[in-house]
Parts: C-alpha cells; sequence; structure tokens
C-alpha cells in the first residue's frame, strides 16, 4: 500500500518541489533512481573489493569460531580450534544423538564464543554449516 493511499503526504524541507504536480512526480522519481543507482553501485563495489580480498588470500569478515584473524588471514585459535575439530569428530562418529548434545560436550570442554560466552544452539549450527574441517581419521 503507497503511503499517500493511507493519506499520508511526505514533505521535504530539503526538496521543496517534491509535490503532486507533474514535475514534482518527475524530480520524485529521478531522486528516487538516483539513490537505487547510489545503493546499487555501492553494493557492487564491495562486493568487488571482497571478491579481490579473497583471490589475494585475506579474509575479509570476522572469524568463525576456532579462528581468529590475524594480518587479514584466518588462523586456527589454539584453544577453540581444537575444540571445534573435536566437534566434528563427535558429530561424525554418530556417539550423539543430536548437535546440541555435540554443543554441550564441547561447551563443557571449554568451547566459548570470542566474548568468553557459552555457544548458542543457533551459533552452533550456524558456524558448522558455514565451516568445512577436515579430519584425520588415522
Amino acid at each position: 500500500m503507497l503511503l499517500g493511499e493511507l493519506g499520508i503526504k511526505l514533505v521535504s524541507i530539503d526538496e521543496p518541489n517534491l509535490d503532486d504536480s507533474p514535475a514534482g512526480k518527475l524530480l520524485s522519481n529521478i531522486i528516487g533512481s538516483m539513490s537505487q543507482f547510489f545503493s546499487d553501485s555501492l553494493s557492487a563495489k564491495t562486493k568487488e573489493k571482497m571478491r579481490a580480498a579473497v583471490t589475494a588470500g585475506r579474509f575479509p569478515w570476522p572469524s568463525p569460531i576456532g579462528y581468529h584473524n590475524k594480518n587479514k588471514l584466518l588462523v586456527v585459535d589454539p584453544v577453540n580450534g581444537l575444540l571445534v575439530q573435536k566437534a566434528f569428530e563427535l558429530i561424525a562418529s554418530g556417539r550423539h544423538a543430536t548437535q546440541d548434545e555435540v554443543r554441550k560436550t564441547v561447551t563443557a570442554l571449554g568451547l566459548r564464543t570470542k566474548k568468553g560466552q557459552d555457544i548458542s544452539k543457533h551459533r552452533h549450527s550456524q558456524g558448522y554449516c558455514k565451516m568445512k574441517f577436515t579430519c584425520d581419521s588415522s
């Protein structure tokens, strides 16, 4: 539903020519198109810079649990990294009926967020879905 259909009129202090006249409607559409263009351009530039960072071997996002960022590189955290690997091994073993049991086990072993909090159910499943580990089965 449009604002006008609800009896709401938009009044701009910076753009006094925006009104219901043909010229005001044209100006409104031009301003809206320019804003959309700016937003789309910024999005494309951001994606390209992230793609370039990854191509250069950098990790431009906050590190997932079990890792930390060092000089724009993703490095395995010496403590939490081993606990995340343990979680994957527990999941792969099939000895735990649910991922929540695995979460409780590794939390009891000391796995924490960067802020020192317990791993939530959401963070646990979200993190493991995005990460890939190769576990040595020997």
